[in-house]
């Protein structure tokens, strides 16, 4: 057991990874954010947004997430920041148990080298509280090019037009 113990504080001082945990017997070290592939083009943004969505966790998304993003969900409530995005996502990501998002019928509005938007639809299902449970609408996302990565900016998620 010292000699676990002695590995794994090694490994900390060695990656400057704190979030060193166990699986079995073996130690686990956290892939940090900045080590993941990020998106270099919008498109890939919108692959790489829709899959980490669909993993329900938060560190998978958060690299995707623009420290000064804000996200308007289609009841209304509005999330500024990173922080509060983050707080909004993992409450969803919580209630909304095997969760499939998707992505749909992107509209390019406007693409740059450092700034792209588009208009899209959107569908979710999954089970809350036991019960099955689904949603659709349509979305507004403005996305940013910072250090070679894509991010979002601005999601605003809403009903479908009648």
């Amino acid at each position: 057991m010292a000699r676990l113990i002695a590995l794994m504080i090694a490994l900390v001082l060695l990656t400057g990874c704190s979030r060193v945990s166990m699986h079995g017997s073996k130690p686990v070290i956290p892939t940090p954010p900045e080590a993941l592939k990020l998106p270099n083009t919008p498109e890939a943004f919108i692959t790489a947004y829709e899959a980490a969505l669909a993993s329900q966790d938060w560190t998978v998304v958060e690299p995707l997430v623009h420290p000064n993003a804000c996200v308007t969900f289609s009841n209304g409530s509005v999330h500024e920041g990173r922080a509060t995005v983050q707080a909004a996502f993992t409450r969803n990501f919580s209630l909304i148990k095997s969760e499939l998002y998707t992505i749909s019928n992107v509209r390019w509005v406007k693409k740059s080298d450092d700034f792209a938007a588009y208009l899209f639809d959107f569908a979710w299902q999954g089970v809350i509280d036991g019960e099955p449970a689904s949603g659709a609408g349509r979305g507004t996302c403005i996305i940013v090019r910072e250090h070679d990565a894509w991010q979002l900016l601005i999601e605003h998620l809403g009903p479908r037009s009648p």
